[in-house]
């Protein structure tokens, strides 16, 4: 499935650790944040980071800012709870999109940041009317016949596109789908406003 939107403070100011593929949780106002977009949280590896970091950072808190009635997993607010850290709820504004695949037992393969919300828009675009295009947005997930419709999809389509690490969108688009699909279980190229294709998995069943 894809994977999870991030939001963007203002005037974001990164947190100086080593990051994988982009992750970005921000310090703003003494706080470590991660801004989603999607409905559903999961517990995920961005905002395990986003924890530790603040964490590690003994005069920071750690927010989770999320839409208004979106769903938290239960594990997520434990695991917040315990750490001192806050859930709050805000319609979402800017945000980035990040695209990744899970497993059948919904462990993080692999993922990527795609861009804001105009690369998300281009991206839609490239597909025109037809399916995917107006099924790419933010909690999207593509799961069984769908992952397999996808990868077709995106095969038969020119994407001139590249992700935040440079990276050719399409290439990297067919190898989360082929992930999730040789996973054995639920690489569902997902997107999530924050995995998050806008924000979600790919799950192959």
């Amino acid at each position: 499935m894809l994977k999870w939107l991030f939001k963007r403070s203002a005037k974001p100011q990164p947190v100086q650790e080593p990051k994988p593929r982009s992750i970005v949780p921000f310090v703003d106002g003494g706080r470590v944040t991660i801004r989603k977009a999607a409905r559903h949280v999961k517990n995920t590896y961005e905002i395990r980071l986003g924890l530790f970091m603040a964490v590690q950072h003994k005069h920071l808190n750690f927010a989770l800012v999320v839409p208004p009635g979106a769903l938290v997993a239960e594990d997520l607010r434990e695991k917040i709870a315990e750490h001192g850290g806050s859930i709050f709820e805000e319609e979402p504004g800017e945000f980035t999109i990040y695209i990744g695949a899970e497993s059948r037992d919904g462990a993080e393969l692999d993922g990527w940041v795609l861009g804001d919300q105009n690369a998300l828009a281009k991206l839609v675009a490239a597909f025109g009317a037809e399916w995917p295009g107006p099924a790419l947005t933010p909690g999207a997930q593509f799961v069984g016949e769908h992952l397999l419709a996808l990868a077709t999809a995106v095969s038969r389509t020119p994407l001139r596109l590249v992700n935040v690490d440079e990276e050719d969108v399409k290439g990297a688009l067919l190898a989360l789908i082929e992930s999730a699909r040789t996973s054995g279980g639920t690489g569902v190229p997902a997107m999530r406003p924050n995995p998050s294709l806008c924000c979600g998995f790919f799950r192959s069943g």
